[in-house]
C-alpha cells in the first residue's frame, strides 16, 4: 500500500531529486498522468458503477442521470469515460430486460432520415449524443426505466485523497508509470526505458487479474491451470 505522501517520497528517491526539481506541482501532474495511463490501460472492476433512471416518452434523447451542462461537479461523458451498456425495462407486465445495442451516430443520422421510423416505439439502439446525453432509437413510445453501466474515472490521489484503489492494491504499478513519466521530464530516455519495461510487466499482471482471473467461473469457464512438461516414460 502506498499513500500520496509516500508515493511523491518514492518517486523524488527513485529519481535521485529533491523538491526543488520535482516541486509538488511537478510531481502531481506526473501523478495524474500517469493515472490517466493506467485508467485508459485496464478497465478496473472498481471503477465500475451503475446509473438508473427514466425515459421520457417521445423523446429520444436521454440525459444521463447527474450531468449538468452548468454545475462543473456533475459527471459528464469524459467523467465516466466509458459506458459498458444500456438496459430498458417497465415495472408493469413481465418486467422484462431488454438489452440496447451500441450504434455509431452516423447510424442514428441514417435511422431517424428514413420515414417509417417516424413513429415511436420500443428502443432497440443507442449512441453517445453528446457530453452528457446518449440517443436511443426508436424513440420511445413510453416510460421505460434503464440501467446504463458506465467504468468511471476515479478519483484521482492528492493530498485530499491520500489512497486509490490503485495505491493500495497495485502500488508497483502506479510507482512504475509515475517513474516513467518523471524520467520522461528529467530527460533520462536509458533509466525511463528501465521502467517503462516495468510497468509494461506490472500492467499485464494486473491486466490478468482485472479482465482474466476475476471475470472468470469456474463453472464454466473451468479452473485455471498450467500446464506441467513431463518427460514421456
Amino acid at each position: 500500500m502506498t499513500t500520496y505522501a509516500e508515493l511523491v517520497t518514492q518517486i523524488r528517491n527513485y529519481t535521485e531529486t529533491d523538491d526543488q526539481v520535482l516541486t509538488t506541482v511537478i510531481v502531481n501532474d506526473l501523478i495524474e498522468h500517469a493515472e490517466h495511463r493506467i485508467f485508459r490501460a485496464v478497465e478496473l472492476n472498481n471503477d465500475n458503477v451503475y446509473v438508473n433512471g427514466n425515459t421520457a416518452s417521445g423523446n429520444r434523447f436521454v440525459t444521463l442521470p447527474g450531468y449538468s451542462s452548468t454545475d462543473p461537479t456533475k459527471p459528464t461523458i469524459s467523467d465516466i469515460a466509458t459506458i459498458r451498456y444500456v438496459t430498458i425495462y417497465t415495472d408493469s407486465g413481465t418486467k422484462q430486460r431488454s438489452d440496447l445495442v451500441r450504434v455509431d451516430q452516423d447510424f442514428m443520422s441514417e435511422y431517424y432520415d428514413t420515414p417509417e421510423t417516424a413513429s415511436t416505439a420500443k428502443p432497440r439502439y443507442y449512441a453517445n449524443w453528446d457530453m452528457g446525453t446518449i440517443v436511443v432509437a426508436p424513440t420511445p413510445n413510453a416510460v421505460y426505466k434503464f440501467e446504463i453501466g458506465i467504468t468511471k474515472k476515479p478519483t484521482g490521489l492528492s493530498t485530499g485523497n491520500t489512497e486509490t484503489w490503485i495505491s493500495v492494491n497495485a502500488p508497483n504499478v502506479l510507482l512504475y508509470a509515475c517513474l516513467c513519466e518523471a524520467f520522461k521530464f528529467l530527460k533520462a530516455p536509458q533509466d525511463q526505458q528501465v521502467y517503462e519495461a516495468s510497468y509494461q510487466e506490472a500492467i499485464s499482471s494486473l491486466a490478468q487479474e482485472q479482465l482474466g482471473k476475476k471475470r472468470r467461473d469456474e463453472y464454466r469457464d473451468g479452473s485455471i491451470r498450467i500446464p506441467v512438461p513431463s518427460n514421456n516414460p
